[in-house]
Parts: C-alpha cells; structure tokens; sequence
C-alpha cells in the first residue's frame, strides 16, 4: 500500500504526492501474485473436484508496460476435467479491453512445475510486454 502526502492548495484543490518517493516494484509484486497462485493451486485445485477461477492481481504504477493491472488466473479447463488454465490477464489503461494469453493447461501437478521452472519469469515478463504492445 502507498501512503501518501497531502498538501492543501487551496480551499478546492489539493495535491496528492507518494511519501519518501515510494516507487512501485513490478518484479515484487510479479513475484507476490506468482506466489499466491502457486499455494492457491496447492490448496485448492484437485483431480475430478469442482474449483473456482482464481485471479491474483495489481494496479501496475509502471509508464514502460502500458496496463492498468495485470493478473495471473487459474480458470478450470471445460473440456477436460481435473485440468486447469493458467493465464495471464492485462488490462488496458483506458479500462475498456483486456487481452490474455494462455500460458500452459494441466493438472495440478504440471502447473506447478510450470510456475517453478527457473526461466519462468523471464517467459512472463516477454508476455507481458508483448499483450502490453498490443494495446498501443
């Protein structure tokens, strides 16, 4: 969370300005939704039972990537039970479209060593600047 200064300038206006020039950390809070997604794939997705979607998300402060929020989502797969999608969401700035990309589908296991392999990072941030083109 962002805690901010607030200067009065006049009796209509007011200027709103982050303390000690906090500054958003995309990689962190990467690392923050890959995290939640990993223990809500371990807790809650299950061969042959029912689960809900999940979307781990946050309001991207970054000017490079051009989204308002990117999220990370484990949806079921319809066709084939016990599966799952997991996918990667970005929001336009604009809030009017989003655009997704489907980054693997399989069972529990399969998705977790998806999330643990060492270059899966590197593969995540090159999505995000991809569907981030798509919006310009």
């Amino acid at each position: 969370m962002i805690k901010y200064d607030i200067v009065k300038l006049d009796s209509t206006n007011i200027r709103m300005t982050p303390k000690n020039g906090v500054i958003q950390d995309t990689k962190k809070e990467l690392d923050n939704i890959i995290e939640k997604t990993k223990a809500y794939i371990t807790n809650y997705v299950r061969p042959k039972e029912f689960f809900r979607n999940n979307a781990e998300n946050f309001e991207n402060k970054d000017k490079s990537i051009n989204a308002r929020s990117i999220a990370l989502c484990v949806e079921r797969d319809e066709t084939i039970d016990g599966n799952a999608l997991l996918l990667l969401s970005l929001l336009h700035p604009q809030l009017d479209i989003d655009a997704s990309v489907m980054l693997t589908c399989g069972k529990k296991e399969q998705l977790l060593e998806y999330l643990n392999k060492p270059d899966f990072k590197e593969k995540l941030q090159t999505a995000i600047e991809k569907l981030s083109k798509s919006f310009e």
